[in-house]
């Protein structure tokens, strides 16, 4: 008998699950994007693989050589570049999202932590890396949203409204900027790409 019993529980609490399992489908809904940047932006700060100066020199001089002189090297970074796709999606991802809010605590004052400056930092290098591969490969609508991507990144870092993160802002620009040149002339009659860098700069003014 008692065998018997504990059937008949098992298949109660399986009956019950079943019809639980069904409101909870009935009424399930979607769930909503992201409608602040920063949690996407965090998301790639997570997936965000570095560059390892000393055990990747050839790659860190071709990313300076990249940043400061404009010079694109694939075969020393196109491997840095393959291993970071997840964050170089989020990166673009998030700069279609308009707010921007990486939560400082600023009733902390001088205090207030910044973490995420500096992975903004990485993770813009990373975007320009990407975007001199896209323009290399004449991919020239991926190297135009990278381009972008990497504006609404130093966006989001400019709205926390502290010094640093302005300044930290400036420096993305100025490292998206350094490609500006290479991606106007690629882009050169057509027509669409123009007006949507024309657009972009106009909203980064």
């Amino acid at each position: 008998v008692p065998v018997y019993r504990c059937m008949a529980w098992l298949i109660a609490i399986a009956l019950c699950s079943t019809c639980a399992f069904a409101d909870a489908e009935m009424s399930w809904e979607p769930p909503q994007p992201p409608r602040n940047a920063a949690l996407i932006y965090y998301r790639a700060f997570l997936m965000f693989n570095p560059l390892a100066p000393r055990t990747d020199k050839a790659a860190d001089e071709a990313l300076r050589k990249l940043l400061e002189e404009g010079v694109y090297d694939d075969a020393a970074l196109s491997p840095w570049l393959d291993s970071n796709r997840a964050a170089i999606t989020l990166l673009v991802q998030g700069a279609a999202v308009d707010e921007c809010d990486f939560g400082v605590q600023f009733d902390q004052g001088p205090a207030a932590l910044l973490p995420e400056l500096a992975r903004a930092r990485g993770v813009a290098r990373l975007g320009v890396a990407a975007m001199a591969q896209a323009l290399a490969q004449g991919d020239y609508a991926n190297a135009l949203e990278l381009f972008e991507a990497v504006l609404a990144l130093a966006r989001g870092v400019s709205c926390e409204a502290t010094v640093i993160g302005s300044l930290v802002a400036a420096t993305l620009v100025d490292a998206a900027s350094g490609q500006a040149p290479a991606l106007l002339a690629a882009l050169c009659g057509r027509t669409a790409l123009l007006e949507r860098i024309r657009n972009t700069l106009d909203d980064a003014a």
